[in-house]
């Protein structure tokens, strides 16, 4: 998902009064019983006193490259010759940052520790990024009967209008359809 340096690095780059997590499909492999190859780990940042400018200078500095940057600020895509490639979403909404306060501390490798967003905020995020593959990913996580705070979970989908898709997904898992 996210070696250990990275994840150590990423907690020194934003500093104390930002929080970060994994989402994205690494997010979805920590629920899924197996998981699919994904090239990149998606952050979601609440970025406290800094800009994504701000951001985009620290990764150059420490030798990665800055491959783009959205002009409203909201995303900025870098990769690294050793770690691979990150794209990093700036939370601009109350929304990402209730995901970002319910994200879960995840295990990684020798002893190191990151945060991935619950399961919800999994299925809500991949709802709205509305590709296929997230499709599957939410029927994985939906297969592999995971705790869900369905409360939760509803609040969001309807707030963000997601309802039919959702629903259409659910169906389509229970008739097999494609």
């Amino acid at each position: 998902m996210i070696e250990r340096s990275v994840a150590a690095f990423l907690d020194g780059l934003f500093g104390e009064d930002a929080r970060w997590s994994v989402v994205g499909g690494h997010a979805a492999n920590v629920y899924r019983r197996e998981s699919r190859f994904t090239m990149d780990v998606d952050l979601l940042v609440a970025l406290g006193s800094q800009s994504m400018v701000d951001v985009a200078a620290a990764f150059v500095a420490h030798d990665w490259t800055v491959k783009s940057m959205v002009p409203e600020g909201w995303l900025l895509r870098v990769s690294h010759a050793e770690f691979g490639h990150m794209d990093v979403i700036a939370s601009e909404t109350p929304y990402q940052e209730e995901a970002l306060r319910r994200s879960r501390v995840v295990e990684l490798d020798q002893g190191r520790s990151a945060h991935v967003l619950s399961p919800e905020d999994v299925i809500v995020h991949k709802l709205i990024a509305d590709r296929a593959k997230d499709d599957a990913d939410i029927e994985d996580i939906l297969r592999a009967d995971v705790s869900l705070e369905w409360d939760y979970l509803d609040k969001w989908i309807d707030a963000w209008e997601l309802r039919g898709r959702f629903d259409k997904i659910v169906r389509r898992m229970r008739t097999g359809d494609v």
